[in-house]
């Protein structure tokens, strides 16, 4: 952390309790290199009355840091390599593509707000590697959908869509959250569909906070643009070549759940816990479906 940084936490904590009414948490990270911390998640996916659980692990690790930046290293251990993908993909991915596929560098500010993944071209090749395998053992025989994943795998992509765990971590890191006031406002949020963003509006709220151990957990409830949502789905649709005439009674909404606890200083991350659901409708049916996150610090 650079010292202009320092000073303002500093002087920060000396003031804290004397103007209650405006105070702000800072969520800022002061890692240093060699630091890791491990994590157990927890990939719960309820689709109407079906409930599918992944449990896996990652492994974060600091290798580097600057002024400027933090470099770090995100080990996954049983994301891709689960026995009903194994038997899907019959042998065409061998342990080292796999080892590629779950390992992602990246980089963050100085106190800690993901950058980028710096080593996304090469995740890129692997995950459409690994897609044509998984089109090959389904079922792709006019290459559309392998076309349309092509164009989505982007380097913004692939952190908001694929690696979704690290920009959870992440956060809250590197802003300051009002205690004693709720904030509502708009944002935009990263579009897992097509790539981009969709507008959104977002309800945050600090729910504890303890200013001697740093300890604080943030409540975070976004809802996305109806509108947008409408016009996103006709696009894929029309973009895989199928008709958009049954659109006009089609509803849907996504709805994000995030409660995150934190070490705000020096910015760890304790325990997540997301979920994004997602509600379709139409005149004939009605489908939903939740995916929650559960990542939990598996260290003192």
């Amino acid at each position: 952390m650079n010292i202009f940084r320092q000073i303002v936490l500093f002087v920060g904590i000396l003031l804290m309790g004397c103007a209650l009414q405006a105070q702000n948490v800072e969520f800022i990270a002061d890692w240093h290199p060699g630091d890791v911390f491990k994590y157990n998640v927890s990939k719960i996916v309820q689709k109407d009355n079906a409930i599918d659980t992944l449990n896996y692990t990652m492994v974060m690790t600091v290798v580097d840091s600057t002024e400027e930046k933090y470099h770090i290293k995100m080990v996954y251990d049983g994301l891709y390599n689960n026995p009903i993908l194994d038997t899907l993909l019959g042998g065409k991915l061998n342990q080292k593509d796999y080892e590629m596929l779950q390992t992602v560098y990246y980089s963050t500010t100085d106190v800690g707000e993901v950058i980028g993944i710096d080593n996304a071209d090469t995740l890129i090749s692997y995950i459409l590697k690994f897609s044509d395998a998984l089109m090959s053992s389904v079922g792709d025989e006019d290459g559309k959908v392998m076309s349309f994943l092509k164009n989505l795998y982007t380097k913004d992509y692939i952190l908001s869509g694929v690696y979704k765990e690290i920009p959870m971590l992440h956060t809250a890191l590197g802003y300051a959250w009002p205690l004693n006031k709720p904030v509502k406002g708009k944002t935009k949020v990263d579009n897992n569909l097509s790539g981009g963003y969709i507008d959104a509006m977002t309800y945050q709220t600090i729910e504890e906070y303890d200013p001697e151990s740093q300890f604080c957990r943030l409540r975070i409830h976004t809802e996305f643009n109806k509108k947008q949502l409408k016009k996103l789905v006709a696009q894929l649709m029309s973009s895989v070549g199928t008709s958009t005439k049954e659109l006009k009674d089609f509803r849907m909404s996504i709805v994000d759940e995030g409660v995150y606890e934190y070490i705000a200083y020096p910015g760890i991350p304790l325990r997540i816990d997301n979920s994004r659901g997602r509600l379709v409708t139409s005149k004939t049916e009605t489908s939903g479906k939740i995916e929650r996150y559960i990542i939990t610090l598996n260290q003192p």
